[in-house]
């Protein structure tokens, strides 16, 4: 996975509470990050095998892929 810095960012504030840190970080990659990315596998529409760019669009992570020789497809 390659995050940019909006979505790493994006990551960050929903993962830090004042009141508990940085506790609930894991629940935030597993809802934003984790979760997402594995219906687009599941999908079909990222291949396992190409690196993910992780990008910040409005208030959602999207995935990218660049096209390999194997024709991976781009969400």
């Amino acid at each position: 996975l390659e995050l940019d810095a909006k979505a790493r960012d994006f990551l960050v504030e929903k993962g830090y509470d004042p009141q508990y840190g940085a506790r609930p970080m894991r629940r935030a990659v597993e809802k934003y990050l984790e979760d997402p990315l594995a219906e687009e596998l599941l999908k079909g529409t990222l291949s396992g095998t190409d690196p993910v760019r992780v990008t910040l669009e409005g208030d959602k992570l999207v995935f990218s892929q660049k096209a390999s020789a194997a024709g991976a497809v781009t969400s």
